[in-house]
């Protein structure tokens, strides 16, 4: 400093994540809006209300599967940073009051003589035998929380378990159906990516009715997984884990209940809207039976009206084409006796008693 006077500086860093974080779940919802789209002109979906509902459950489908992954890949830094960090901050101060008992205790009448003295006593100790020890297990602290955010095999094969198992229960409640049947394990591993909708949008219009049911046991049982593989992971984390991580992450200091309570209400509006989207995929669906089914039934009933009147022109076709030339189509139909166009009439004869 330029007035020759030195002293200590504490340098803190901070980052503004908050636009970060906005910008990346921006990014992470479009990723899944042409998924929605794609389901949306499947079935037939127009209205905008009926869009909303499928991007919308797309959206926090997607935000759920994300912060599931997220929690399972960083269990071991959420569970294990602060009680790591506890054990060592409790063995350093073991330490120093264990070296502060050994300090020799005189006593001295004057008690600003006995604080310099004390102060000499300690600074001796701790360039002597504290400042190695602390600075080691300052190293070993320091070693020991790396180890967390590092992704081995310890973190990496339980987040491997709950893929697969997570990618195997995407369709335990959904009947079978021709994509089932022909490509399972493929159509189970889209159905966790893509969710339970993808199976209305890729199966075919006679399948959608007997999928509905099973999609929306399928869109709660789904949460529930999560949920409960998000309970199983970060079971060891306690309100002083949660609150050291929101600590160094946010700058401040929450416990558990504030994410249980935004988990559960994400849950909560993801089935809703699954609700709602399948509800308005169905009634879509049996509208579009509805008038397929009376055009068959119009179809067929003037197509048998029209068939006599078709029959009878072509009967009388083929008779035209099977007269000999020059001859017309109304010669069968002359009565006996009457002459032909272009012929006299000739004599008249009177009819006989037989005739009579």
């Amino acid at each position: 400093m330029g007035d020759g006077r030195s002293g200590r500086v504490a340098v803190s860093t901070w980052r503004f994540w908050g636009y970060d974080f906005v910008l990346g779940l921006i990014f992470l919802i479009s990723s899944v809006l042409p998924l929605a789209a794609w389901v949306a002109e499947r079935r037939n979906l127009k209205a905008r209300r009926q869009k909303a509902l499928i991007w919308a459950h797309y959206g926090i489908d997607v935000v759920l599967v994300e912060v599931a992954a997220i929690c399972m890949l960083t269990w071991r830094v959420l569970g294990l940073f602060g009680s790591k960090l506890s054990v060592r901050m409790d063995e350093m101060v073991e330490t120093v009051a264990g070296a502060l008992t050994k300090l020799p205790v005189t006593p001295e009448p004057n008690i600003s003589a006995a604080l310099s003295k004390l102060g000499g006593q300690l600074q001796t100790l701790v360039e002597e035998q504290w400042q190695g020890k602390v600075n080691l297990q300052v190293i070993e602290l320091m070693t020991s929380l790396a180890e967390e955010f590092q992704v081995g095999l310890a973190t990496f094969l339980p987040f491997l378990g709950a893929a697969v198992l997570f990618c195997v229960a995407s369709t335990v409640f959904v009947p079978k159906c021709q994509l089932t049947e022909e490509q399972p394990w493929l159509t189970r591993w889209k159905v966790a990516v893509g969710g339970p909708l993808f199976l209305l949008g890729a199966a075919r219009s006679r399948e959608v009715q007997s999928l509905c049911d099973g999609v929306r046991q399928q869109i709660i049982f789904r949460g529930l997984l999560l949920s409960i593989l998000l309970a199983v992971f970060l079971a060891p984390v306690d309100d002083f884990d949660a609150g050291l991580v929101t600590s160094l992450v946010l700058k401040h200091r929450f416990t558990r209940v504030p994410f249980v309570l935004a988990w559960f209400t994400l849950w909560g509006l993801h089935i809703v809207t699954g609700m709602l989207a399948v509800h308005e995929i169905q009634l879509r669906q049996t509208l579009s039976e509805e008038t397929r089914l009376v055009r068959d039934i119009d179809r067929q009933l003037y197509g048998s009206l029209n068939q006599p009147a078709r029959a009878e022109e072509g009967r009388g076709a083929e008779a035209a084409h099977r007269l000999p030339a020059g001859q017309s189509a109304g010669v069968e139909d002359r009565v006996p006796g009457t002459p032909m166009a272009g012929q006299s009439p000739g004599p008249l004869k009177s009819p006989t008693l037989g005739e009579v």
